[in-house]
C-alpha cells in the first residue's frame, strides 16, 4: 500500500480506498428500497434482518470456495473473534436498520444512521489510534447537517419519530459505528474477504438465535419475487458492497471512510423519487449538496494516526 503522499496530496490507496467507499454506499443507498418493497410484500423486518444476511453469507461462501478457499478458515482463535465481536455487532445493525425502518421510514431512518461518522470519530482515537484532523471534523458536521436537511426535505415520505423509532434509529447509528471500526480493525489482521465473510456467519447464527427467542419463529417469503428481491438484497448490499468497504478501511482511516459514506442519502433520494414517489423539496436538494461538499472536503483530509511501537 502507498498510502498518503509526503507533500499531503493523496496516494494511490487514498484514492482507492475513497471510490471504493462512495461505490459501497452507492450499493447501500438501495437498501431502504429493498426493505420497503419487502415489507409491502408482507416479508416483515425480523424476517428481513436475517434473510438479507443469510442471503449474503451463501454468497460470500460460493465466493470464497471459487476464488479464494483460504478465506473458508481463518483458524480457531480469529474464528471466535470475527463471529463473536464481529458477528455480534453485524448482528445489532441489521436488526436495528430494519426495526427502524419499519418504524419510521427510511428518511428517518437515514438521518439517524449518519449519527456514526460522530461515533467513529470519538472512538477512533482509543480503538484505532487514529484522530480525526479538524477539517475532516469540520466537514463531517458539513455532511451531518446536509443529512438532516435531506431528511428535512422528503416529501412523501413522512418524517415520524415515535420514542421507539429514535431508540431503533440510534441503536442504527451505533451499530454502524461498531461496524466501520471493526472493519478498520480487522482489515489490519485479514483480508476483507475473510473478515465479511465471517463476520455475517457470525450475525447469521446469533440473529438465527436471538430472533426466534425474543420475537417468535422467522417467517420465510412466499413468492418467488419475494426471494428474488431477498437474493438482490444479500447480493448487492452485503456480499459485493461490504467486501469493497472493508477494503477501502485497510486503505484509509476509519473517520474518513464513515464521512465518505455518507453519500448514501443522495442515492437513497434519487431512488426513493423514482421507485417510491418520495421527493426532494429545495431544502432537500440543498442538503445533498452539503452532503457531496462535506464527502469531498472529508476524503481530502488526512486523519492523524497515532504511532504504534514497532516489535522487537
Amino acid at each position: 500500500m502507498t498510502g498518503p503522499a509526503v507533500d499531503g496530496s493523496p496516494g494511490r490507496d487514498d484514492l482507492i480506498g475513497t471510490a471504493e467507499v462512495l461505490g459501497a454506499a452507492a450499493l447501500w443507498g438501495t437498501s431502504g428500497i429493498f426493505s420497503v418493497l419487502l415489507f409491502r410484500r408482507g416479508v416483515g423486518p425480523l424476517d428481513v434482518a436475517l434473510l438479507r444476511p443469510l442471503a449474503a453469507t451463501a454468497f460470500l461462501l460460493l465466493w470464497a470456495v471459487v476464488r479464494d478457499r483460504g478465506a473458508l478458515w481463518p483458524g480457531g482463535r480469529d474464528a471466535l473473534v470475527l463471529w463473536g465481536i464481529g458477528g455480534g455487532v453485524t448482528a445489532l445493525f441489521q436488526l436495528a436498520y430494519q426495526m427502524s425502518t419499519e418504524a419510521v421510514g427510511v428518511p428517518a431512518t437515514v438521518g439517524m444512521l449518519y449519527m456514526a461518522p460522530l461515533l467513529v470519530m470519538i472512538a477512533g482515537r482509543p480503538i484505532l489510534g487514529e484522530s480525526p484532523t479538524l477539517r475532516q471534523v469540520g466537514w463531517g458536521v458539513v455532511a451531518m447537517t446536509g443529512v438532516w436537511a435531506v431528511v428535512g426535505g422528503a416529501r412523501g415520505a413522512d418524517v415520524s419519530i415515535t420514542a421507539g423509532g429514535l431508540a431503533w434509529g440510534l441503536t442504527t447509528a451505533a451499530g454502524y459505528a461498531g461496524y466501520t471500526l471493526f472493519g478498520r480493525w480487522g482489515g489490519r489482521r485479514w483480508p476483507p474477504l475473510t473478515t465479511v465473510l465471517h463476520s455475517y456467519v457470525g450475525a447469521t447464527l446469533v440473529l438465527a438465535v436471538v430472533l426466534p427467542a425474543g420475537w417468535g419463529p422467522v417467517a420465510w417469503p412466499a413468492d418467488p419475487g419475494s426471494w428474488g428481491l431477498v437474493v438482490a438484497y444479500g447480493l448487492l448490499t452485503v456480499a459485493l458492497a461490504v467486501v469493497i468497504f472493508y477494503d477501502a478501511l485497510r486503505r484509509i482511516p476509519a473517520a474518513r471512510a464513515s464521512v465518505t459514506a455518507t453519500i448514501e442519502p443522495v442515492v437513497a433520494a434519487t431512488l426513493a423519487g423514482l421507485v417510491l414517489n418520495q421527493h426532494l423539496t429545495p431544502l432537500g436538494w440543498a442538503g445533498l449538496c452539503l452532503v457531496v461538499a462535506g464527502v469531498a472536503g472529508a476524503s481530502l483530509g488526512g486523519a492523524r494516526i497515532r504511532p504504534r511501537a514497532t516489535p522487537s
